[in-house]
């Protein structure tokens, strides 16, 4: 198993218990595994890192947001992470370009456009009206 094969299936494995605690409401268990990340920026493969990066950031966000009352990012609510938490998982499993993983700016909120619902832009992306 390659290193990349390994950072992958730890962010995988470590959002998934995310999601499970977000929705049953055991909020102060998100991030709880973060300490113990796979050095991902340490991958030559530029897209391979790039696709870890954004899951990493992402998951930074989700716990800044539970940090902050889930006020902190415009656009995304409280019920909204673990659903977008479950596409960076499915574009980590399936290896999406990065560039799909990042096209709704959920990795850059202040690219956002006033009054911009993170959730219908992922919703978007994925097809659905």
């Amino acid at each position: 198993m390659s290193f990349y094969d390994y950072a992958r299936d730890w962010f995988i494995e470590h959002l998934e218990r995310d999601i499970a605690a977000h929705e049953t409401g055991r909020y102060d268990e998100i991030g709880v595994s973060e300490e113990g990340s796979p050095e991902w920026n340490l991958i030559e493969d530029e897209t391979q890192s790039h696709r870890l990066g954004l899951a990493a950031n992402f998951w930074n966000m989700w716990m800044d947001s539970r940090n902050h009352g889930w006020w902190h990012y415009p656009g995304m609510n409280e019920g909204d992470w673990p659903v977008v938490a479950r596409q960076i998982v499915c574009g980590l499993r399936e290896n999406w370009e990065p560039e799909r993983m990042r096209e709704n700016a959920v990795f850059d909120p202040p690219l956002l456009p006033p009054r911009a619902s993170l959730w219908r832009r992922w919703r978007r992306a994925l097809g659905e009206p």
